[in-house]
């Protein structure tokens, strides 16, 4: 003899659909508190892409110096295949501005790619001189990688 299941007991196994809808309501929300910080951290974790250019043009411009005796104006000079390249991983342009005496001085610049997410970083550009990174681009200690 079948004995039927009854569907209304309190012990019975499975979801109701209001309660799933409760679920997913709370899922929505945890993930929008989320999404922000998750971006952000990705953001903070991309800076490192254009630092690590930036070093690369700080090398290549020392080796640069001590052959020529001043600092290279592009970056094709150094070795790079055009004046404005992406960085290793894309998110940054790296490209040389001009300076009063190339002699003395140079400024690698590397600035968020267009349609990337690091235009909308709040740090913006990085920029490095002969003595390393250049404290005013960004102004914040807290941008740059450590």
């Amino acid at each position: 003899m079948h004995r039927r299941k009854d569907v209304g007991r309190a012990g019975s196994a499975g979801m109701t659909l209001i309660e799933l809808v409760v679920v997913m309501a709370i899922v929505a929300v945890l993930a929008m508190l989320a999404w922000p910080s998750y971006t952000e951290l990705l953001r903070k974790g991309r800076r490192l892409d254009a630092v690590t250019a930036l070093h690369q043009v700080q090398l290549a411009q020392e080796r640069y110096r001590a052959a020529h005796h001043r600092y290279a104006e592009r970056l094709t000079d150094l070795g790079w295949s055009e004046d404005e390249a992406n960085s290793g991983e894309g998110h940054y342009r790296i490209r040389l501005e001009p300076v009063a005496d190339p002699r003395l001085a140079y400024r690698a610049l590397a600035v968020p790619r267009p349609g990337t997410d690091q235009m909308h970083d709040v740090c913006g550009a990085f920029a490095f001189g002969p003595a390393g990174p250049d404290p005013a681009s960004p102004a914040d200690p807290a941008c740059w990688p450590r």
